[in-house]
């Protein structure tokens, strides 16, 4: 027996026991024979499975089909009241009004299968998303939540999707990360009201998702792995010969992105010659005095304090060294008659 078939079956069980107790309800109720009520409560009964199933018909064209899906929750409520205030015992009344709620519940799961795949089958329901497991989406709640969807408009299986929603994070990191730089750098390029013009013009996001685009990422990595060399990391510096004619400018325009191309050219383009410029100094004048000897010095401090001035004043008032003053002091005159005219300090 297929699986549908199986669900119709166990469906009808579940109604002809609602059913049979809506209806030894109504008979006890009413007090009518049981064969006069089975018609009214069959058609309740019913009522609201006919009802679902129109709705449901209406939905798969598109519509929503309020009103038919409301009119249809009143009859199954109309039958479950029936079950249950209709029996005095409060067994048989839990008994029967379960079965009647829960037959218009498995109804409710057939029809909505049912419509499912209905609209898969017409492209206007996307494909089921593949499992990811719990621990997947307690780890990473949002990347599955983005692969889930990228799955159903995509096809695509678990490892796929998960990849997918991975890098579309990363790409939108690292594009928010540019348009940042570029407000920044409009900004500072233009004033205040010419930026937010050229802002609200522009659409930032489009312009930094371009620039990611254009990146030479293999001029970039050949860049840094120069750089990464077994001799270069240990500090050496080994003579690198450049290829002679024009295949260093191959082989830099090869692996050299453009901006650093231009700085480097710039950079290795021969300076020009310096120019030799003479800087004349002016002549220096002649000093109109001349410059006094030590001794005329010293024979102007005798002069001016005398002859018997102690040695430290003449040092002081000639502005030179003992030995300057001793060498050019005037010599005491000699002694006339065992008596010295002058007294040596």
């Amino acid at each position: 027996m297929s699986t549908n078939r199986t669900v119709r079956v166990f469906y009808a069980v579940v109604l002809a026991t609602a059913l049979g107790g809506s209806v030894t309800a109504a008979a006890a109720w009413l007090d009518v024979p049981w064969w006069v009520a089975v018609g009214p409560i069959a058609a309740a009964e019913l009522g609201g499975v006919v009802l679902m199933r129109h709705a449901n018909d209406r939905r798969k064209l598109g519509e929503r089909a309020f009103a038919a899906m409301g009119l249809s929750f009143a009859f199954a409520a109309l039958a479950v009241a029936t079950n249950v205030l209709g029996h005095a015992h409060i067994g048989m009344a839990a008994f029967f009004g379960g079965f009647s709620a829960l037959g218009y519940l498995v109804y409710l799961l057939i029809q909505g299968a049912e419509r499912r795949d209905a609209l898969r089958a017409a492209g206007k329901l996307e494909d089921t998303a593949p499992a990811y497991g719990v621990w997947q989406w307690v780890r990473h709640p949002g990347i599955t939540r983005r692969a889930r969807l990228l799955a159903q408009a995509g096809s695509l299986p678990r490892g796929a999707s998960l990849a997918a929603a991975r890098e579309q994070v990363r790409a939108e990191r690292r594009q928010k990360a540019i348009a940042t730089a570029l407000d920044k750098l409009i900004r500072e390029k233009a004033g205040p009201v010419m930026a937010e013009i050229a802002v609200n013009t522009y659409d930032v996001e489009h312009i930094a998702r371009r620039i990611a685009e254009r990146a030479d990422l293999d001029g970039y990595a050949a860049l840094i792995s120069g750089d990464l060399t077994p001799a270069k990391l240990a500090g050496e510096k080994p003579a690198i010969k450049p290829p002679p004619g024009d295949t260093l400018t191959a082989v830099m325009d090869a692996t050299t992105p453009t901006a650093i191309r231009t700085v480097t050219d710039a950079v290795s383009a021969p300076s020009p010659a310096p120019v030799m410029t003479t800087i004349r100094r002016p002549a220096k004048k002649p000093s109109g005095r001349r410059q006094m000897t030590a001794a005329e010095k010293v024979t102007a401090a005798v002069t001016k304090l005398g002859a018997d001035a102690s040695l430290t004043a003449l040092m002081k008032e000639a502005g030179v060294s003992e030995s300057s003053v001793l060498r050019h002091r005037p010599k005491p005159p000699a002694a006339v008659n065992g008596h010295r005219h002058a007294q040596e300090v």
